[in-house]
């Protein structure tokens, strides 16, 4: 439950600011795979998100202006401004969330491997069995598609 709360709560504030003001620099978050890629993206969010908190308040309105003359200044403060408290937000989150989603799916790879390894050996089993079964003309194609593979590596 912690987990899903605040690794949902941080992945909110991190996207908001796309969704609410058109802010096209929220960048795509890295891929949490495990305990040390989710301190990894949970720090890097941290600094990050709180740089944009500050930055975005003159980065915004100059990119708004460049684009758009004063409508797209005016655009831009509000973006710059607006974007300040959800920035800040996923700064904060980022660190709980995304490490603990780490170490969640740290955990899950642990308990993965029985299950996987479990999996491999039924469907070994049924490949002999199915194998067993099959015609001589199936066996002598997989026996020859075995051969050809093995040659190839």
């Amino acid at each position: 439950m912690p987990v899903a709360f605040f690794y949902n709560i941080a992945n909110g504030f991190h996207n908001v600011p796309s969704f609410l003001f058109d802010d096209h620099t929220v960048r795509r978050r890295d891929d949490i795979t495990g305990l040390g890629s989710g301190l990894k993206v949970a720090g890097k969010e941290f600094a990050l998100s709180s740089y944009e908190a500050i930055s975005g308040i003159v980065v915004l309105p100059y990119k708004g202006a460049k684009e758009s003359g004063a409508k797209g200044f005016g655009k831009g403060v509000i973006a710059g401004i607006g974007g300040i408290p959800f920035k800040a937000g996923a700064a904060v989150f980022a660190l709980p969330g995304y490490t603990l989603k780490g170490a969640e799916r740290q955990l899950e790879k642990r308990k993965d491997r029985p299950l996987r390894a479990k999996i491999l050996q039924i469907r070994l089993q049924q490949g002999i069995a199915e194998f067993k079964h099959a015609d001589q003309d199936v066996k002598d194609s997989i026996l020859k598609r075995w051969r050809d593979l093995e040659a190839n590596v």
